[in-house]
This record gives C-alpha cells, structure tokens and sequence, in this order.
C-alpha cells in the first residue's frame, strides 16, 4: 500500500498527455503479504471503473466491499491515516526508504503541461529536517531526456509548483528516489540522454543504472 498512488481523491493516473486516457479516481491494490506472498488484485473503490468492466469480469476483479473483512478495515485505516494528513509508510517507523505516497495527495497530472510529454513515471521523497515540510516529486520526460521536478510547502495538494526542468538526464527509464537513514537522498536511475550512435553501437540508453 506504499507506493502511488495515494488512496485520496482526486487523483488521475496520468500521463498528462491529451491522447492517452486518464484514469481518474480508479486504483488498482495488491496486497503484499507475511513472506512476499501476493493477494489477490481487487479495485479500492464500491464499483469497477466502467472502462475496465471487460477486464474486471475476464480476471474476476473484486471491489473492494467483495474483499475479506480484514482488507476492507485495513483499507479504512490506511484512508484514515490520510485524512488526518498522515502516510502509510515512515522510514522512522516502517524501516522503508521509499514512499510515493504525499500527505494531503500528489500533484495532479492534469496540471501539467501536455507538451513537456512527461512519462507515467514518478518518484515522491520528502527533504530531511524541513520544518514545513517540504516534498519533491520528480517526473521524466521523453521530450527532453531530462528529469523535471515540482516541490511544495505543506501538505495542501493545490501548492505543488509548477514542474521545472533539471540539469539530471535520464536515458528513458524508471526512477526511484528516497531518504537514506543518514539523511541523504538516494536517486536510482539511468542518468543517461539516449543517442542514436549508442543505438548503432549496439549499447541502450537504459544500460547504466546509478
């Protein structure tokens, strides 16, 4: 339940692209359990999203009020948590160094500009010792090759920034970034721009992780 998307709306599941389809309010949950077994996937809401219906009843997709007792009150606490501007995952408390996850909701992609062709990937960590709070969602981009960041003060979904470009490249890959137990920040990456003569070599963009 530690990864995005956050268990609040609104939310839409991007990218911020005016041909793909927006996948507004829908979340799809797995849970992870004791041993890394998996449980079954079932939709966090009362309905399946009208989109998926063919999909839902093909694999037997349950909604949430379906599923067991227990997931439906562990679903309530998680919903919980976020009302009262916590997250589900703590490095203090869970051991975890990664957490998508924004109290208060991530930045919606609908607020993004459409040309920056921004990719359905993202990573979330919060700055260490800010007193305010302070968080950074980093995006990639295919236009640019480049990562671009948006950060806020506060936990409020409406004060993300508008997302602006950094100097990190990135070869067209998936990223993942959080806070260290000492404090730094970790950033898992290809910090690569792809170029076509490293096509002809016969060497991806997405070889090189950092």
């Amino acid at each position: 339940f530690c990864l995005w998307p956050d268990p609040l709306n609104p939310r839409n599941c991007g990218p911020p692209t005016p041909v793909e389809v927006h996948y507004k309010d829908n979340l799809l949950v797995r849970e992870v359990r004791k041993g890394g077994t998996l449980g079954p996937m079932f939709w966090a809401a009362a309905e399946a999203p009208a989109q998926f219906t063919a999909a839902t009843a093909a694999f037997k997709i349950p909604t949430l009020p379906e599923m067991d007792a227990q997931t439906q009150a562990d679903f309530k606490s998680l919903e919980k948590s976020f009302a009262e501007g916590r997250t589900p995952c703590s490095p203090e408390t869970d051991g975890t160094l990664k957490c998508e996850a924004c109290r208060g909701g991530c930045q919606i992609y609908d607020s993004i500009d459409f040309s920056l062709d921004m990719a359905n990937e993202r990573t979330h960590y919060v700055i260490p010792g800010s007193e305010d709070e302070r968080d950074v969602i980093l995006y990639r981009s295919g236009k640019t090759h480049t990562l671009w960041a948006s950060t806020r003060r506060g936990t409020d979904q409406a004060f993300w920034s508008e997302v602006v470009e950094t100097n990190i490249p990135n070869g067209k890959s998936n990223l993942n970034a959080g806070v260290l137990p000492d404090g730094r920040i970790y950033l898992v990456h290809n910090p690569m721009n792809p170029r076509s003569d490293d096509d002809r070599a016969g060497i991806s963009a997405r070889d090189p992780v950092t």
